[in-house]
């Protein structure tokens, strides 16, 4: 008998413009592999606060079949390429924050569009993308604009890992993305080397901190290896130790695979980053799909 994990659907975030598009055929495409249901949602951002609700500057039915209007035209878009693929839609008149929230809890993740680096962008991020992430009930997947990837036998899952409680969830749903696919997991961890001449305190010289950050970022991804292998007989993992600042790091190991996963926040030893802001930081500079857990 099918789990009730195994029936949620996939719920994409939809509004018509660029970036909800390729979301959109990213969604379409994972769902198709997976063999789940996809839901195209649609906020109309109507209700920030509970007063707005009592406005009386328009309707709650016109609002709503409005927003499923722009959802349908999503759904669409999906049977033009995937005719047989169940495909939902819903309206919600709450901001895209509050209505992807409430659908989180019955889904198997959530698929949203990203601007990228420009000034629009950073405030899709900060405002809507990167605030789901942390708001969702389920793992919410970031789609760059004209990014198709999909992992696979060939595109692994590729799961960035700092020792952390974060990380250690990021890797557990990473292996169960990597099994339903058939991908390899590989779990990379980033080291900086001391910035500048002069010697961090605890430390001779330079040069023996960097071994230390060195070799504390192998133990790391070394132990998260061995726990995974234990765990994981039916998935292909191996790990990678990269050096260099933890957001070009973690980018660079995304363009090996098909997607890539990172938890949302967690103070590491290595070189003092926080996964928040590194989460942020790939965010804005991935050309990969991003796969936030929190």
């Amino acid at each position: 008998m099918a789990s009730v994990a195994a029936n949620r659907p996939i719920v994409v975030g939809y509004d018509g413009s660029s970036p909800s598009e390729a979301a959109l055929q990213w969604a379409a495409r994972a769902a198709d592999r997976q063999g789940r249901k996809l839901v195209v949602l649609h906020a109309a951002e109507r209700i920030t606060y509970t007063q707005d609700a009592g406005s009386g500057l328009w309707k709650t039915e016109e609002v709503i079949a409005d927003a499923k209007e722009v959802a349908g035209e999503g759904r669409d878009k999906v049977l033009e390429d995937f005719p047989d693929l169940e495909v939902d839609t819903a309206g919600s008149l709450f901001s895209a924050k509050v209505a992807l929230g409430e659908r989180s809890t019955h889904a198997s993740m959530m698929v949203l569009g990203s601007h990228g680096r420009s000034r629009v962008g950073t405030l899709l991020l900060g405002s809507t993308a990167y605030s789901i992430a942390g708001y969702s009930r389920c793992p919410v997947v970031i789609v760059r604009d004209g990014t198709s990837t999909l992992p696979g036998a060939e595109r692994p899952v590729v799961v960035g890992v700092n020792g952390t409680g974060g990380s250690e969830r990021a890797v557990d749903a990473a292996a169960v993305v990597a099994r339903e696919w058939g991908a390899p997991l590989l779990l990379a961890t980033v080291w900086a080397p001391p910035s500048g001449n002069r010697k961090p305190a605890g430390y001779s010289s330079v040069e023996e901190a960097a071994a230390d950050h060195k070799a504390t970022a192998e133990k790391v991804n070394q132990d998260l290896l061995e726990r995974a292998t234990a765990a994981l007989d039916d998935v292909e993992i191996r790990g990678t130790v990269i050096e260099g600042h933890p957001v070009e790091g973690l980018v660079q190991a995304g363009e090996q695979g098909g997607l890539l996963v990172l938890g949302t926040h967690g103070q590491g030893s290595l070189a003092g980053a926080v996964l928040g802001s590194t989460s942020m930081g790939v965010l804005h500079e991935s050309r990969s799909p991003i796969m936030v857990v929190d």
